[in-house]
């Protein structure tokens, strides 16, 4: 782990990564980057789209290939979309140039958030409820889990981005990295 200057926010869809994250890089005097913002503004097409008209692979190459060059300088928190860690590359870049950290919650508590943001723009939901939910969750878990910070996603969007902003001064510091979760 590298605590450093780049912050690499990863977990579920719901679990707040696109809320938190200018909460955060607000506090740091960074900047934020939401990828799935930057992989439909290169694409052209919003996300749900981009699966739908270019398929799921290609907005993975997408979004890895964005990862790398939004991340390169420092100073910046990265909300990830929820499949970036699907990828082994993806996974050790982050750990390799930051802090990774989880928002973990279990998927009965980000499911209301979800519902309430419009499941419909989640194309990995589409035709599917809280069961292709859990399902997601369950093929992700141990992925989110090997993450060097996992910090709670409950509560406040600002009593998160405290969470983490705790943990990450004990990491450069090199102490403890988990947060309530």
């Amino acid at each position: 782990m590298k605590p450093g200057k780049r912050i690499f926010l990863t977990g579920m869809m719901g679990s707040g990564k696109s809320t938190v994250g200018p909460l955060l890089a607000g506090a740091l005097g960074w900047r934020f980057v939401d990828l799935d913002e930057r992989v439909a503004a290169k694409a052209g097409l919003p996300v749900a789209e981009i699966f739908r008209k270019l398929g799921e692979a290609r907005f993975r190459s997408l979004e890895a290939g964005l990862l790398k060059s939004c991340s390169r300088r420092s100073s910046v928190v990265v909300a990830t979309g929820g499949g970036a860690v699907l990828l082994e590359d993806n996974r050790r870049w982050m750990e390799e140039r930051g802090l990774k950290v989880y928002l973990k919650a279990p998927p009965e508590a980000l499911w209301p958030r979800l519902k309430k943001g419009g499941v419909q723009s989640r194309p990995l939901l589409a035709g599917g409820g809280l069961d292709r939910y859990r399902a997601i969750y369950r093929q992700r878990k141990e992925l989110f889990e090997e993450a060097s910070v996992v910090v709670a996603a409950t509560g406040s969007p600002a009593k998160v981005r405290d969470r983490i902003l705790g943990i990450w001064g004990r990491a450069l510091k090199g102490l403890d990295t988990h947060g309530g979760g």
